[in-house]
């Protein structure tokens, strides 16, 4: 599938003002800039055997984009000042595949499932480099896998589930700014299902970082989730659960944010430690009539859910 979509500069970036407000940042626009457009390229096969119990999925995409807006700066020697002007310029481009599946052993019960990837990204700007502003380029490597092995029985369903993730940034100006990052995590998931209608759902990841520039975010946390609920009523129509997220208390928040001007990793505050109480009564309305459900199916959250 092959798809484009055009993009106008913003009204602020168009009109020929100049903002020199303060002296120290001034801002100008530019009527000369051109629309960007971005052409997409989608490709994805799927294959499900399901006297197997097998799938097979490849997916990629590319995109590029011509007339990308970035901020040119030049800086005053003598006052320290800067002045700010958006630049057509060409060069960005992101790449994407994945290609994957899953299979069963013999005993069905027993399943499996890889899906590696790798994303390549070049993304081009400006930099003011020795007195001049120069284009840039970042280009930034990052393969990922994935990996299952589950069990699934009538009551009880066990996952061991791993990922690795590492990432490779180069800067052709600037080579502070390369880094090599990975980030693991590893852990046991599962449910079980009690007598009295009872049902027990619990996960224990490990997420580990390695290659920051701040040695604060190189840290391990083990991030315990645990779910208890119960259902009751007649044809089990009620339902009620109690959910405690991050237990062990030790989750945190990083991301990272790269551009061809400039790395970012931040870390965020949040609350991650905190239970929940749900009560859920169903019912099932056919023809201006309550119809009661023959059996009701409970949703328990999966390994890729976010907590």
């Amino acid at each position: 599938r092959v798809n484009g979509s055009s993009s106008q500069p913003s009204m602020p970036n168009l009109l020929p003002i100049t903002d020199n407000t303060n002296p120290l940042y001034i801002t100008e626009g530019n009527p000369d800039l051109k629309p960007s457009f971005s052409n997409n390229l989608n490709i994805e096969f799927r294959s499900f055997d399901s006297d197997k119990q097998s799938g097979f999925v490849t997916r990629g995409n590319l995109r590029t984009t011509s007339n990308s807006i970035s901020n040119r700066v030049s800086y005053n020697e003598e006052n320290g000042g800067s002045t700010t002007r958006p630049e057509n310029i060409n060069g960005n481009w992101n790449a994407y595949y994945m290609i994957g599946g899953n299979f069963a052993l013999k005993d069905k019960r027993y399943t499996f499932s890889l899906y590696p990837s790798v994303n390549y990204s070049n993304q081009v700007g400006y930099l003011y480099q020795n007195q001049q502003t120069v284009k840039s380029t970042t280009k930034t490597f990052s393969p990922n896998a994935n990996a299952n092995a589950s069990f699934r029985d009538d009551n009880l369903e066990m996952t061991l589930s791993g990922n690795v993730h590492y990432n490779s940034s180069r800067n052709d100006i600037r080579e502070n700014g390369n880094m090599d990052t990975w980030n693991y995590s590893f852990g046991p998931s599962g449910n079980v299902t009690l007598p009295w209608d009872i049902r027990i759902y619990a996960d224990l990841i490990v997420n580990s970082r390695r290659g920051y520039s701040d040695a604060s975010f190189n840290t391990d946390e083990v991030i315990w989730n645990m779910q208890i609920s119960k259902s009751f009523l007649k044809n089990k129509a009620a339902m009620i659960s109690v959910q405690a997220f991050d237990i062990l208390g030790q989750r945190k928040n990083y991301s990272r944010n790269m551009s061809a001007s400039s790395k970012s990793d931040t870390q965020y505050n949040s609350i991650n430690q905190y239970f929940m109480v749900h009560f859920v009564y169903r019912l099932n309305m056919f023809n201006g009539q309550m119809v009661e459900e023959e059996d009701m199916e409970e949703e328990y959250p999966q390994r890729h859910r976010r907590w």
